[in-house]
């Protein structure tokens, strides 16, 4: 079997590698901003409900704190959906 373009076929082998790499760095960044929102939701999460076990908890309280996780996850879902949906 013959081959053509030995140096091209090369080349195009180099840009795909090149481009994976791209494209890996790109979702580690992604990875590591997720990461960072999703710590900041927990410590939010956690300072509230710190504070709300500080007082009588309530279902308003106990509501206020369902209410800011599934802000959370619906804003994670938003940003990044998973692959099932």
């Amino acid at each position: 079997m013959a081959t053509t373009g030995g140096s091209a076929g090369k080349e195009m082998t180099e840009t795909a590698v090149e481009r994976d790499d791209d494209r890996l760095q790109g979702d580690a960044g992604k990875n590591a901003a997720r990461f960072k929102r999703l710590q900041g939701a927990r410590e939010m999460f956690l300072d509230r409900l710190k504070s709300a076990t500080a007082e009588d908890i309530t279902s308003d309280t106990l509501d206020s704190l369902y209410v800011l996780a599934m802000m959370w996850k619906s804003h994670e879902d938003l940003l990044w959906p998973s692959k099932s949906q």
